[in-house]
């Protein structure tokens, strides 16, 4: 089977959260169509870890109108590495840094692509930052066992996270 053919592209739409494309393409079975696609940004999930327990946040998703349960995350930030970014991320979401810090891996989502932290030795020293909505996330603490329940109810369903969970439980030998 060939390989697909671009004609032509262009940007339609560039944005904090992704650049949109359409492509004019003509499939392996040489059928002429239009392509659009989105390209993310690099993101930085987070998986706090202290005492046993597991760091999730409450928050609002724009696109999907619902509150959810998910790890610290959040778009790589121009000049920032990905841990300086995950750092960031972990205090605004949260209020809480971290003293270890471990890279479990780089994932590749449906558009874009992610580094993953594990932060342990954490301490609260901030109040959570109010998102762009306005709405404050609500960091909380969970066991192996209730992130698990959450998982399997649908009320912890981003798909990154649940990979990163699973990879920083492997690495924690949980």
């Amino acid at each position: 089977m060939s390989r697909w053919k671009k004609i032509k592209g262009k940007k339609v739409y560039s944005g904090f959260f992704g650049v949109v494309y359409e492509d004019e393409v003509i499939n392996p079975f040489g059928k002429k169509h239009i392509y659009g696609y989105i390209v993310g940004p690099e993101y930085t999930p987070v998986v706090g870890y202290h005492e046993g327990k597991f760091l999730i946040v409450r928050q609002y998703r724009y696109t999907q109108q619902r509150f959810t349960w998910e790890f610290v995350s959040g778009a790589l930030e121009k000049g920032l590495t990905p841990l300086k970014n995950a750092k960031k991320e972990l205090l605004e979401e949260s209020g809480y840094s971290a003293d270890k810090w471990t890279k479990l891996a780089k994932l590749r989502g449906g558009n874009g692509f992610g580094t993953v932290f594990l932060a342990q030795s954490m301490k609260k020293v901030a109040d959570p930052v109010p998102e762009v909505g306005g709405e404050i996330p609500e960091p909380k603490f969970v066991s192996r066992a209730e992130l698990e329940k959450m998982i399997k109810s649908a009320k912890f369903d981003k798909f990154s996270h649940i990979a990163s969970f699973y990879l920083a439980k492997d690495h924690l030998k949980l």
